[in-house]
This record gives C-alpha cells, structure tokens and sequence, in this order.
C-alpha cells in the first residue's frame, strides 16, 4: 500500500512542481535504531536521510506510521538534495569529506558545519513543508495534524523546534506564494 501512495506523491510532485527525487533510495528496517547508532546519528529520531548516498532510512511500520516519514525523509530531503543548490551542496560536501585524509578532514570540518548550520532550517523546514504538502493533497491530513504537534517537540538546535523552521518559511509562502518560497529555499524554478 505504501508503494501507491509514493507513486500519487511522485504524480503530484511532477504535476505541480515538475520535480520528484530520482537518485533517492528508500531503505526499511526491522531495527532502525541499529542503523542510527552504527553511523553516529540521532538515535532519538524516528528515521533519517543521507545525503552523501541520496538514501532515506526508515522503519518498517504500518502506513498511518511510517507514510509521513517517507514525505519528510525521501520526497522532502530527497528532493532538497537532488534539487536545491543549497542541499547540492550539502551532498557535495559530505562526498567531498570522505575522500579527505585526517588532517584535510580536520581543516574541512568546521566550514562545512558551519554551512550546514546555516542550512539546516531549510533542510528540515521544507522537508516538514514537504510532508504536509503531500499528506495534505493525498487526503491524510489527519496524519498532518499529528505530525505537526510532534514536530513541536522536536528540537533543531538549541534554541528552535522543527516546527519553528517549518513555520518560517510557511509563513513566508502564504506572504509571497509557493513559488517564492522554492526559490528561497535554493529551487530555480519553484512552480512550474
């Protein structure tokens, strides 16, 4: 059932926006929690994306669970990676890391932190703009509901929630429209 749902997102993002990631990967575990220890990241979070591999990590699960992660992880960072200079440049700098010896490693470090700090309200912001976009036209605006109070709880960093990221730049589209809103998150094109 949730390979229809990806194919009506994957519809939707064509029609309306002439994009949908086509180098993403969608990865299920039985324990995503392994995964996320293994390589240094989150154990916390409920499923992750990768940009250096284009690869979204989520839990097998029931839809109702697992359908908002698939448009936040794969649709949402999917196509801000494949898509945005600014997530380009996030995968960029992750493939660029891995190639680096120690010491090349240390002196790369903090810039490509620093950027993406910098990013990150974007990266996770449009990915939650992303995941009610499609909930929303896909007729689970219930699961929207749901999603957006956790997202409240969720910490970017230490001073902002998910939420609050997602909410800068919804606030943004309703002043100066969706189209507006793709270019500033690093799209060319917006709608089409």
């Amino acid at each position: 059932m949730i390979k229809e749902y990806i194919e009506q997102a994957e519809n939707i993002l064509l029609e309306e926006f002439s994009v949908l990631p086509f180098r993403s990967n969608i990865i299920y575990y039985d324990n995503l929690q392994t995964f996320l220890h293994k390589n240094g990241l989150n154990t916390k979070g409920e499923s992750a994306y990768t940009p250096k591999d284009l690869t979204a990590h989520l839990p097998k699960g029931n839809l109702e669970d697992i359908l908002p992660l698939v448009y936040h992880e794969y649709h949402g960072h999917g196509t801000f990676c494949e898509f945005s200079m600014y997530g380009q440049k996030l995968v960029a700098n992750e493939r660029i890391y891995d190639r680096l010896d120690y010491e090349q490693k240390i002196k790369f470090v903090p810039k490509a932190q620093e950027y993406f700090e910098a990013v990150k309200p974007y990266f996770e912001g449009f990915a939650i703009w992303m995941e009610e976009f499609l909930l929303t036209k896909s007729g689970k605006k219930d699961l929207w509901k749901l999603r957006k109070e956790k997202s409240k709880a969720m910490p970017l960093d230490f001073q902002h929630s998910y939420f609050e990221a997602y909410s800068m730049l919804k606030n943004y589209e309703k002043r100066k429209g969706t189209d507006a809103l793709w270019r500033k998150v690093g799209f060319f094109g917006g709608k089409k």
